[in-house]
């Protein structure tokens, strides 16, 4: 590897979280049902559908979402290319960001969904009416199987964005 600041990974990575918990607890305390596509489906068959406001909502939560994280990861390749003093390979671009991709993963496996959702339990993350099925959100494989997903989107995302920055 050519060049992989530690320090700069940290740094960007504790960014990176800051920036996807505050987009992520916000818009849920604003409305969770801006999320429901992410809850249980025994969930989702309880709830009316998204209203046209919510939809607008949902829509423009995810824009958001994309640049933060596209736009994100790629500053942090282009910074990482200037601090370095110029081009640097694919592979390590790519690990760069892979790492602040799965960094910001795993803190919403573990800390959004294990912690927040299973041992804070603050009321705003429970859709209404699904109080008799709170088990759902409980449910381990789902939360295993969306950050395995992560781990997937993660590489291809950082793969297309480490050949943009190297590319520029």
């Amino acid at each position: 590897m050519e060049f992989l600041a530690l320090e700069r990974l940290f740094i960007e990575s504790i960014l990176a979280i800051l920036a996807f918990t505050v987009l992520v607890v916000g818009s849920l305390a604003y409305n969770a049902r801006l999320w429901m596509h992410d809850y249980p489906e025994v969930i989702r068959v309880l709830q009316a559908p998204l209203t046209p406001s919510e939809k607008r909502l949902q829509t423009g939560l995810a824009a958001v979402l994309m640049v933060l994280i596209v736009g994100g990861l790629f500053l942090s390749g282009q910074a990482l290319e200037s601090v370095s003093g110029g081009s640097l390979p694919f592979v390590t671009v790519f690990i760069h960001l892979y790492i602040i991709f799965n960094v910001v993963n795993l803190w919403d496996a573990v800390v959004l969904d294990w912690f927040m959702i299973l041992v804070l339990k603050p009321a705003f993350v429970f859709l209404p009416g699904s109080e008799a099925h709170m088990d759902a959100y409980t449910n381990w494989s789902m939360h295993i199987t969306n950050f395995f997903k992560g781990v997937v989107i993660g590489a291809v995302m950082s793969a297309v964005i480490a050949l943009a920055v190297v590319m520029v």
